[in-house]
């Protein structure tokens, strides 16, 4: 299958659910992740590379940056899917991905995503004629946003007859924003710009003269794609708010039907309008990040500093692999090929995992996770002080190979942060 790339297709996800299915050829295995179910054809252009095929799972996955890759089936996940899935992973260049879980659906979930179109999966690519936006654009948006704001106060006050202008420009931006259209706010933000002279405006000498209108900003255009990423990205938020407020079930997916309508029928004023109020209601409800915004921020920043400390120690071991290999010693050769978990005992799992279950939980759920989630954390560093393998490699590391190697100390302040987010929300 000369067109599919599985590192590719695996970086096209970014965060959104894709389809994956598992086949097994006589030549070789291949996971087809791909935004919608795959086709007849991209089913019979992969057996052209791994022979007559079989499917033997089927379901959606989706990747967390540093946390690993999930794939969910509709039946009971079979004992080798995991397995076969590492192995894949590993073979293809996607150890960056790893590692891999597997979970069965609940009964009322799909197997299957259809409505994903701003990624082209299975080519590689973006869909002809959509674009991607750059993963900095919140960053973006937020800079631009703190930099006109004074401004914009400044210039209501000075010019009274633009306010309504400004402020209606200003409500498009913040729309665009809930909406997660960041391009589109940064459009309308910097369509303010001629309006924010401080400059008072003269009065009229003539009485016959009429007064002058304020400029009109220009019109933010619209994207269908643009939109439905937007409500991709929040839908993982939506099935959280309906698991922990089953009463506002119905008051919650009503607005889903409307947007996902409006979208069908190409009214994208409506959509951006009701994509916006689901970003409310979900605001009201406590959002994706639990009861307290504090929490959430702290548990947003701990799998960041978590995520930095498993890059940091795989990219050391990636610099020694050749040196270890090198050396000929068996048991440097398996940490080579391994990585750090050669040296975890199975401990960096279950900590991956409670990531996966911290997030997609709620109330007395998520508590009991992250319970479960404090000892794992307390077994993986009860581990690294006290395996003598990963004290050895630390210790001998800069000697025997001329760079060095930080388990102990990034792993721990990986450990650290998980503990230091997790502990209210077990409390």
């Amino acid at each position: 299958m000369a067109d599919y790339d599985l590192k590719t297709a695996l970086n096209n996800m970014r965060g959104k659910s894709f389809n994956f299915a598992l086949y097994k050829g006589k030549k070789d295995n291949q996971v087809l992740v791909t935004a919608k179910p795959p086709s007849t054809t991209q089913v019979t252009a992969l057996e052209k590379e791994c022979g007559e095929v079989t499917r033997v799972a089927k379901g959606i996955c989706r990747h967390v940056p540093g946390e690993g890759t999930e794939f969910s089936t509709r039946l009971a996940p079979p004992p080798s899917l995991l397995a076969s899935l590492t192995k894949l992973f590993r073979e293809r260049g996607c150890a960056k991905f790893l590692p891999v879980f597997v979970k069965q659906l609940g009964p009322n979930e799909s197997d299957e995503v259809h409505e994903v179109d701003s990624t082209d999966a299975q080519s590689g690519g973006n869909v002809q004629g959509q674009e991607v936006p750059p993963a900095d654009l919140a960053q973006q948006f937020a800079t631009l946003k703190a930099e006109l704001t004074p401004l914009i106060k400044a210039a209501v006050a000075a010019n009274p007859p633009n306010k309504d202008a400004i402020l209606q420009q200003v409500s498009a931006a913040m729309a665009m924003e809930k909406a997660g259209d960041f391009a589109g706010g940064i459009q309308a933000f910097n369509a303010l710009r001629p309006l924010l002279s401080t400059t008072a405006p003269q009065p009229t000498t003539s009485q016959t003269t009429p007064p002058q209108e304020p400029p009109q900003p220009p019109k933010t255009s619209l994207n269908a794609a643009t939109l439905t990423a937007a409500f991709d990205r929040i839908v993982p938020t939506i099935k959280q708010a309906v698991i922990a407020h089953p009463n506002q079930k119905d008051a919650l997916l009503r607005p889903v039907a409307a947007f996902q309508a409006h979208i069908k029928a190409g009214q994208l004023d409506e959509a951006k309008q009701t994509l916006g109020s689901i970003a409310t209601q979900l605001k009201s409800l406590g959002g994706a990040g639990g009861n307290n915004p504090e929490a959430a921020k702290a548990w947003t920043l701990a799998k960041e500093a978590w995520r930095v400390a498993i890059e940091t120690v795989d990219g050391q071991l990636n610099k020694l692999h050749s040196a270890m290999i090198a050396t000929g010693d068996a048991d440097l050769k398996i940490i080579a090929d391994k990585g750090l978990p050669a040296l975890t005992d199975n401990h960096k799992t279950p900590v991956m995992r409670v990531l996966f279950e911290v997030d997609q939980t709620q109330g007395d759920a998520r508590k009991q996770a992250a319970a479960k989630g404090l000892a794992a954390v307390t077994a993986f560093r009860t581990h690294i002080t006290s395996d003598p393998r990963v004290k050895v490699m630390d210790e001998d590391a800069p000697r025997a190979f001329g760079s060095p190697l930080t388990i102990r100390q990034s792993i721990g302040a990986g450990l650290d942060a998980l503990e230091g987010a997790l502990k209210p929300m077990a409390a």
